[in-house]
């Protein structure tokens, strides 16, 4: 079973997959390490139950899926914040507190 809330912390505890100005970020082994971790953590008891090769599935569906969606909404929705007029109400991101830690890597390009 898939949960939002376990994918977003359980990235969090692996920089080398979103903290572009540490040295780790480079390393792509240490990364598809990490992405396996994450994923096993996210799919718990479903995991054991795999093959090599399904478990690397599963790790690159949620990096290039799941994940991509959930930071690129947050992204987009920070990007928005920053627009909105005062007076106006957003609807607030339903991860924004827990995906607050990528605030600092999260700078646009120019």
């Amino acid at each position: 079973m898939y949960q939002t809330e376990k994918l977003i912390t359980e990235v969090q505890n692996y920089p080398c997959i979103w903290d572009t100005t540490s040295d780790e970020y480079m390393n792509e082994e240490l990364k598809i390490s990490a992405w396996l971790k994450v994923a096993e953590a996210v799919y718990n008891l479903e995991w054991e139950t795999l093959g090599p090769l399904e478990k690397e599935e599963k790790a690159k569906e949620l990096k290039n899926k799941k994940w991509k969606l959930v930071r690129d909404t947050y992204l987009k929705y920070i990007s928005e914040e920053k627009n909105i007029r005062s007076g106006s109400k957003k609807i607030p991101y339903a991860y924004a507190h827990i995906m607050s830690f990528l605030n600092t890597t999260t700078n646009k390009r120019k």
